[in-house]
């Protein structure tokens, strides 16, 4: 996975900036592969999708270079699709994780930290770190191409153990998205489960500006109230 990852910063490091390029993890690539039965490299430690539009001369160029990046990164196998059947098929497989997700356990922290694209390795790093600092699964995949990944922790709510320990992993994968000068959410937005960090991701000032426009503009506090600035926050 973390070759995987040094694919993505080295690729648009050298100028090439995919129309799409996406990412998986091995328990990712397993879960959606039970779930369609497609033929995934179920034994890869990572997956890239990408895609690259242009004219045909600069798609070509391209895709020869990418291809070059990823055996230079250590890639098992590169597959082109030559046919429209053929990209459908591929992006069948990204397309399936929310559904395969949900053959593995019933409840899951869904995210979508964002960093600056050239820490993707880092980010990934951390999240394995994680991973084995509390014994939870971390399945992840998302917009590599963007920075914008999509950790998701799995795990069952009826197993209090289990919970607590998944709350401890997405606590520790905020503080350090944040740490790598990024976004708690890249595309979500904040909502009602992310707020107790939104101080710690904007600043006591920046926090408080918000609570001020807030004031501004909802003097009676009648708007969604109770969902947002109404946290002392978590500060790392």
């Amino acid at each position: 996975m973390e070759d995987a990852a040094n694919t993505v910063s080295k690729t648009m490091a050298v100028g090439i900036i995919p129309a799409t390029l996406e990412i998986m993890n091995d328990q990712t690539i397993v879960a959606v592969e039970k779930y369609l039965h497609i033929g995934l490299p179920v034994g890869a430690g990572g997956l890239l999708l990408v895609e690259v539009d242009g004219m045909v001369s600069t798609v070509e160029e391209n895709t020869k270079r990418i291809e070059k990046i990823c055996k230079e990164c250590g890639a098992t196998e590169v597959k082109i699709a030559q046919t429209v059947d053929e990209v459908e098929g591929l992006w069948k497989a990204r397309r399936a994780v929310g559904a395969a997700f949900g053959q593995v356990a019933p409840n899951k922290f869904s995210e979508d930290s964002t960093v600056p694209r050239s820490l993707v390795p880092q980010l990934v790093k951390h999240i394995m770190t994680i991973q084995t600092k509390y014994d939870v699964p971390i399945f992840m995949c998302g917009h590599a191409g963007d920075g914008n990944m999509h950790p998701t922790i799995l795990f069952d709510k009826r197993d209090k153990d289990a919970a607590a320990r998944a709350e401890q992993a997405l606590d520790e994968l905020h503080f350090i998205t944040l740490e790598l000068g990024g976004t708690l959410s890249g595309e979500h937005g904040i909502g009602f489960a992310k707020a107790p960090y939104l101080k710690a991701e904007t600043g006591k000032a920046g926090y408080k500006m918000g609570q001020d426009i807030k004031s501004v503009l909802d003097p009676q506090k009648i708007m969604n109230p109770g969902k947002m600035f109404f946290y002392e926050g978590k500060l790392h």
